[in-house]
């Protein structure tokens, strides 16, 4: 996954460079083009639950589980943007962003199961917990665009508001590996701990969530040398995820849809060109900070095994599994120190 992932990042890199350096010979256009080591927090946690009938129990049993992975790592990022200027009025301006995990990610994928049974008496009820090791990766790719009214070298005084839409898309792969800590239910209402070697694989976890989005930016400057972009959008969430529980050799492959909203602020310093020779490039130093939640309002899963899980009785190979509601969650914090060149 390493190799691969870095093979991505530079490949990428190298892309976007070209790209800039390509819009940059459009005349009038202005481009930039930046690297940005960084570090994201987070989690993606995705549920599920579903009723079925037991033998010996009144009433429908509720049986729910629920996954949390961490996205907490360093990453880096890579980035090309412009300015055109419009044929009648202002500009228009977009970027493209990308953003790679670096290592592996920091934190334990936590497994947690839950039953309700009503017809008995019994309240929700968590009957196991477990903590694995994770490894894997993690791909934010960010294409954005705004509409402005003042020309491409000029901002109002007070800063300007821009209409600003956009997709964005986040793709995650992780393994779960051992257990570390964890416990279930025994028969008689007490916890029997599990342990499991580091070294045994339980699952593999691949999401894809796609974010269109629209709302505001708001671009200012300060001085000659200060600017800055805040941006605030509302945002439509997909999400797409398959969760191979490698061990008990059961897939599980989810679709939802529901809603979100970012907000980032990306401050920077421009040291501007030789204006008396011309030549040369301006740079820039900054900062990049945003702030996302995205969670799913309906969605389904379905389940199947693909073998026998040897934890459970019996045959499992062709066992069928109803569909279950399913949602997912996303919160993502993210900090960066970002050095871009100015054409």
């Amino acid at each position: 996954m390493g190799h691969r992932a870095l093979l991505v990042t530079l490949t990428t890199g190298v892309a976007l460079l070209l790209a800039g350096a390509g819009l940059a010979q459009e005349q009038a256009t202005a481009v930039e083009v930046g690297v940005s080591p960084g570090l994201v927090w987070g989690t993606s946690t995705y549920g599920l639950h579903f009723s079925q009938q037991m033998e010996g129990v009144s009433g429908d049993v509720v049986a729910e589980s629920e996954l949390q992975w961490p996205l907490t790592s360093m990453d880096i990022g890579f980035d090309v943007s412009w300015r055109v200027p419009r044929r009648l009025h202002g500009h228009w301006g977009g970027w493209v962003r990308s953003r790679f995990a670096v290592g592996e990610p920091v934190g334990r994928m936590e497994d947690s199961d839950w039953l309700t049974a009503k017809g008995e008496g019994v309240d929700r009820t968590r009957i196991s917990y477990t903590e694995s090791k994770v490894k894997g990766g993690s791909l934010v790719a960010d294409a954005g665009f705004y509409l402005s009214k003042s020309p491409v070298e000029e901002s109002p005084p007070g800063g300007e508001w821009d209409l600003h839409f956009g997709y964005r898309h986040e793709a995650v792969y992780l393994e779960a590996w051992g257990v570390e800590d964890g416990w279930q239910m025994a028969p008689l209402g007490q916890q029997s701990q599990i342990f499991v070697d580091s070294h045994t694989e339980m699952a593999d976890f691949d999401a894809h969530h796609l974010f269109p989005y629209a709302g505001v930016l708001y671009r200012v400057k300060a001085g000659k040398r200060f600017r800055c972009e805040i941006r605030g959008v509302g945002m439509g969430f997909v999400s797409v995820e398959t969760d191979d529980h490698v061990l008990r050799s059961k897939k599980l492959q989810s679709l939802g849809w529901g809603l979100g909203a970012l907000v980032g602020a990306r401050p920077e310093w421009v040291f501007e060109k030789d204006k008396k020779s011309g030549k040369g490039a301006s740079v820039s130093i900054g900062l990049g900070v945003e702030a996302q939640y995205a969670r799913t309002l309906v969605g389904t899963m379905e389940q199947a095994y693909y073998d026998d899980d040897p934890g459970l009785p019996g045959d499992q190979s062709d066992q069928e599994i109803p569909d279950s509601d399913y949602f997912a969650q996303v919160i993502r914090v993210g900090g960066e120190v970002f050095l871009r060149v100015l054409f």
